[in-house]
């Protein structure tokens, strides 16, 4: 996992997609509509949420995209897991990029208001959004 402040986003995913991301946080501060998956670039999708489906020692990777985890409001917990004590709950998806683990948590980050996440392809994790928390997870192809 990457993590950081917007300012730096553009190193680590290239000035072109760090431009789309940047217009696509102003769309959604300007018009904050949550759930809804949006196609914004031909490698690039996105969705603003203000919760989460938590559950504990629950655990996802993907295979095709990255995700980029976006504050604008609140704060959201990043847990991680073990990848070499998962035992798989939900096979591989290929239409949803994603498979579910059971896990134990191996680290915790906190992201708030203008900083982010990368997490990697096959990267296990979750995310836990508290109260009043907006934040958009951007899928990147890897």
């Amino acid at each position: 996992m990457i993590t950081g402040q917007l300012n730096e986003l553009e190193k680590h995913i290239g000035p072109h997609d760090a431009l789309v991301i940047e217009n696509y946080i102003e769309a959604i501060k300007a018009n904050p509509i949550t759930g809804v998956w949006m196609t914004l670039d031909k490698e690039l999708k996105g969705v603003a949420l203000s919760k989460s489906g938590f559950k504990q020692g629950v655990f996802e990777h993907h295979e095709k995209y990255q995700d980029i985890h976006i504050v604008l409001e609140g704060k959201d917990q990043i847990h991680l897991g073990c990848p070499f004590e998962k035992v798989v709950i939900t096979s591989y998806a290929a239409d949803g990029d994603y498979a579910l683990y059971n896990s134990k948590k191996i680290e915790q980050i906190d992201i708030y208001p203008t900083s982010f996440a990368i997490l990697d392809t096959f990267e296990l994790h979750t995310n836990q959004v508290e109260e009043n928390t907006l934040k958009i997870v951007i899928k990147r192809i890897k």
